[in-house]
């Protein structure tokens, strides 16, 4: 946190926390704690608290016995969070889950399948694994050759942009 508090995410943690788990229904406290989380991260900029809510918002997800493309959108918060904190071996392994999970439910070029995709490559670039980044990056072009030509050439000149 911004000069060194760290009193101030606890204080946020404990309230919110025990708002949440006020909450009966598990869909519904999963959602409040991701909606939380969201808040947390983008308009506090606290990683590591959006992380902690976002765990428990999958917690809730996984008792309640919730379908796995939720907990998918989950852990692709979560793949996020891990990204903008550098901690970006696990943004790859929750990306991984991520398409594993979605890839039984979608068609190979759904979006569904290739955001992920394309963030885990982004994720190698920031880490210097541009080996790694471009299979990945392929992997989305394999997918998608069936675009239309110009918004295959916008796809090609986007990856290339991130990878040079």
């Amino acid at each position: 946190t911004k000069g060194g508090d760290t009193k101030g995410p606890e204080i946020i943690w404990e309230g919110m926390r025990g708002m949440i788990e006020k909450i009966a229904d598990y869909k519904q406290r999963a959602s409040a704690a991701h909606r939380v989380a969201k808040f947390v991260r983008t308009e506090l900029g606290m990683l590591e608290l959006s992380l902690r809510f976002l765990e428990s918002s999958l917690h809730a997800l996984v008792h309640e016995g919730t379908a796995d493309l939720e907990i998918a959108d989950t852990l692709e918060e979560i793949a996020t969070v891990h990204y903008k904190a550098g901690d970006y071996e696990a943004a790859i392994a929750k990306l991984d889950e991520v398409v594993a999970i979605r890839a039984k439910e979608y068609n190979p070029e759904h979006s569904k399948l290739t955001d992920p995709l394309k963030l885990s490559g982004q994720v190698m670039v920031s880490a210097g694994n541009i080996e790694d980044a471009m299979r990945r990056y392929n992997d989305v072009l394999r997918r998608l050759r069936g675009l239309e030509r110009a918004e295959y050439r916008l796809l090609v000149a986007d990856i290339t942009t991130r990878v040079a």
